[in-house]
């Protein structure tokens, strides 16, 4: 075989050859010659090749001078220089090579990882829906010429071995001993075993029974070929036509009480004669955010796809997944639908043009959803109609995709900020935020399913705004947003930009911003009201009344001005929605017993059987999230679990399960921050300046033997950042393992420190970082030559020059005084119990 790439695109065209004469592969370069300048409308300037014969020869030299080709040739024993072929050709052999190679074109290599190497050569956007499993079965519709009669089969079985461009399919046919050729295949994917069910039905994505047996006879010409599979032309590959398909995962529809939920089945295939959906979903987290408490997982949808699963659409908790399951209760979701295409309609979003010769035509969906409220009630349904982003193309469609939102620590922060100072507390929430930005690509999208007027049907939606799911939508939005906060005076900060702050006559107002939400604090109520005005004079806006926010409950003392966080809804939600609601209670987040490591890969049969329905990945991060928001007591457990998600064991899940027992035994822990008494001595954090206190584990991670560092630092009498992460490096010493913990939090320590000057409450003096090894912190005061240190990177010696600038102050406490410690290892449930008190964690919601 010999195989020709191009180093700008990653294209690759294997031509199969019966021997290595200098006739025969100058003759087979000749052709790629050509077809690759018409192709791209390129010429071929210069070429790369190795020492042998076939193509260092005088016959190629004389061509290549012919045609003004520069030849460059590899060293002797260094095939890696012409690394691109080299590695096709020790990868892909024989009869599967064409296919390998042809389907590989359309995978994003290292280079390029943003654009297939096909859509780079054709300048096109590429259409894989045709792409199927090599070796799948797969049964070709027999010609009118090759059937029996009505009543006799109408297809035949064979495997998968190769492509005749984008609409034909090569297939093996062990019946007949050949390769026939045709365009009318349905495929069987994954099917390792068939049973007897199996033949009859089988469930689509959007729950429909489809009769095997019974599909249409579809007409086809099936053209016998025995010889060697060859590339599909390239001239075949035609611009991607998006193919209108249902997303694969939507918020999985509640099944009653009354209806038992069975144990999931083995895991066979579900896509017995399944069209191709086209790829994964790709839609802004910002919608998912709106809609509801989080985005569901695709895993575990499989209740939904079952027949009897439609009962639920009388459940008041059912959401359908798409537009056809939204019309089963049009009396529930007909109005919202309804809602949201008059104010996509009010705000101009779009308007109806012909699609211009082409250009991109992007899919949409709806999304349906419901809200909430803190103590579980059904607030109000919801509809979106949004745009299918990955359809859009790079370059064509957008080009800058990156919208910030505040960072978590940074909403305590202000929160801490709003006590100390006694602001007044406001929250807003901007309508429709999306659909007040202008977009600046020509985008075209298919019009809205169900809102078609008649006779525009073969029109489409032109973008004038950018639409939620649109690749640039968060980013235009950010945009608009911080044009608008400018106008007001408002001034951003460097270490969070979505953090703004102004004083107007005298008084201060604070804003922190996370998509479309605003949480802030005005001094006074003349001044909160100016603050909401400004931000609705330009936007459709209003103050939220609802106490949640990103699944946090945040709620304020009118007498005091405390503010109080608790996620215990969200918890409680979660906890239901894996099936976790009624583990053992427990009193610490992690047995102190249970030294978790990884799992044999693979695992063994057993293991994979019972892991096999456990929703790990996702379980981990819902907890993950709400250990980032309001629980610092169960971060090192979180993060301890974490690093399983690529093969998780059945000790993994049982961790699991305690940690879900102990987040159901504290599910009213919230924290609370309070001003400080007048004349009260801060030395723990109790007012605007931070306190932080550091700790190290040293080889805790069983399977590294890497140590853990663990920080936190207090503002208002409570914790407003926290850290538990796993060292990059072994630490020699316990020593070590503290002095690389205390630089991490020096870097925290550094931030917020900045972060308070950047809103113009600078804080004078040092932060005090508190540490309970002695050598540690006599380390970072000392800067000279040390053996304990020489070897340890000098990214860690950050903390001595913090110190030595006096902007850091380490003091040395005792371990029974370090709070840290409950970020760095399990504990027992006394000295948990005793740290989660420090921490200020209070049943009081």
């Amino acid at each position: 075989m010999m195989l020709c790439s191009d180093g700008a695109s990653s294209i690759r065209v294997p031509y199969f050859i019966s021997n290595k004469r200098a006739e025969t592969t100058l003759k087979h370069f000749h052709e790629f010659r050509i077809m690759a300048e018409n192709q791209t409308g390129e010429r071929l300037r210069m070429i790369r090749i190795d020492g042998g014969g076939e193509l260092n020869n005088k016959l190629m030299q004389s061509y290549c001078k012919e045609h003004g080709i520069v030849v460059e040739k590899i060293p002797p024993y260094s095939s890696a220089a012409n690394g691109m072929a080299e590695r096709a050709n020790r990868t892909v052999i024989e009869e599967a090579a064409s296919t390998f190679i042809y389907v590989d074109n359309f995978v994003p290599t290292a280079r390029s990882p943003d654009v297939v190497p096909m859509e780079r050569w054709t300048k096109k956007r590429q259409d894989v829906s045709h792409l199927r499993p090599f070796g799948c079965e797969a049964w070709a519709t027999l010609p009118e010429t090759r059937k029996d009669g009505k009543l006799a089969r109408q297809a035949i079985k064979g495997r998968l071995l190769g492509y005749m461009g984008h609409r034909g399919y090569r297939i093996w046919v062990p019946e007949w001993k050949t390769i026939i050729e045709s365009r009318d295949v349905k495929f069987e994917e994954g099917i390792a075993k068939r049973t007897q069910s199996d033949d009859k039905i089988s469930l689509g994505s959007n729950g429909d029974a489809e009769d095997i047996k019974s599909g249409a006879p579809l007409e086809s010409d099936l053209a016998p070929s025995s010889s060697p599979s060859t590339p599909p032309s390239l001239s075949q590959l035609s611009p991607l036509t998006p193919i209108p398909s249902e997303p694969d995962s939507f918020p999985q529809s509640p099944i009653p009480d009354s209806i038992p939920t069975p144990k999931p089945p083995a895991p066979t295939s579900t896509r017995v004669l399944r069209e191709r959906t086209g790829g994964s979903m790709n839609i802004d987290q910002l919608v998912w955010k709106e809609m509801g408490w989080n985005r569901p997982d695709t895993a575990f949808t499989l209740v939904a796809h079952e027949p009897w699963a439609f009962a639920s659409t009388h459940d008041e908790r059912w959401t359908p997944r798409n537009f056809k399951e939204a019309k089963l209760r049009w009396d529930l979701w007909g109005p919202p639908a309804q809602a949201e295409y008059d104010a996509l309609m009010e705000k101009g979003v779009w308007e109806l043009v012909p699609l211009p010769q082409g250009a991109n035509l992007m899919d949409a969906m709806w999304i349906f959803t419901s809200k909430w409220g803190s103590q579980g009630e059904l607030l109000k349904r919801k509809a979106r109609y949004v745009a299918k982003g990955y359809t859009q193309v790079y370059g064509m469609d957008y080009d800058e995709t990156f919208g910030a939102v505040a960072r978590m620590e940074s909403f305590r922060i202000v929160l801490a900020i709003i006590v100390v100072l006694g602001l007044s507390l406001f929250q807003v929430d901007f309508k429709s935020a999306f659909l007040n930005s202008p977009i600046k690509h020509n985008v075209y999208m298919k019009q809205p399913e169900g809102f078609v007027e008649p006779g525009t049907e073969h029109l489409v939606c032109k973008l004038k705004k950018s639409i939620y799911g649109t690749m640039q939508g968060s980013h235009d939005w950010q945009e608009t947003l911080a044009a608008g906060y400018k106008e007001d005076g408002y001034t951003s900060s460097q270490a969070d930009p979505c953090v703004r702050w102004r004083r107007q006559n005298g008084k201060y107002t604070i804003t922190s911003t996370y998509g479309d939400d605003v949480l802030g604090g005005a001094e006074g109520d003349v001044e909160k009201k100016k603050a909401l005005e400004d931000l609705g004079k330009r936007w459709e806006s209003g103050e939220v009344r609802s106490e949640i926010l990103l699944g946090m409950k945040i709620t304020q003392d009118k007498k005091t001005g405390a503010i109080t966080l608790s996620q215990k809804a969200y918890f409680t939600c979660m906890l239901e929605h894996f099936g976790l609601q009624n583990v053992k209670r427990r009193r610490t987040p992690l047995s102190p017993d249970n030294k978790l490591e990884a799992a044999p890969n693979p695992l063994p049969d057993d293991e994979r059987t019972f892991m096999h329905d456990k929703p790990y990945r996702p379980v981990v991060g819902s907890m993950m999230w709400g250990q980032v928001c309001t629980r610092p007591d169960i971060s090192f457990a979180a993060n301890k679990l974490a690093r399983y998600q690529l093969n998780p064991g059945r000790q993994h899940w049982e961790a699991i399960e305690w940690l879900a027992g102990y987040i159901l035994e504290t599910l009213d822990y919230t924290i609370t921050y309070r001003k400080p008494p007048p004349g009260s001595e801060l030395t723990k954090g109790e007012g605007l300046k931070p306190c932080g206190y550091l700790d190290a584990d040293h080889a805790g991670c069983m399977d590294t033997r890497r140590s853990t560092s663990g920080n936190v630092f207090f503002m208002a009498g409570a914790p407003v950042t926290w850290s538990s992460k796993r060292q990059p490096t072994v630490a020699l010493s316990t020593t070590e393992a503290e002095y690389i913990s205390a630089a991490r939090a020096s870097q925290q320590a550094s931030w917020l420190m900045s972060f308070l000057a950047e809103v113009d409450l600078r804080q004078d003096g040092p932060l005090t970082l508190h540490c309970d090894n002695f050598a540690a912190v006599s380390l970072t005061q000392n800067s000279k030559k040390n053996m304990l240190v020489k070897h340890i990177e000098m990214r860690y010696h950050f903390i001595r020059e913090k110190v030595e600038n006096g902007e850091i102050a380490m003091k040395l406490i005792r371990t029974g005084e370090n709070v840290a410690d409950i970020f760095t290892k399990a504990l027992n449930g006394t000295i948990h119990s005793k740290w989660v008190k420090f921490l200020g964690l209070d049943r009081t919601d």
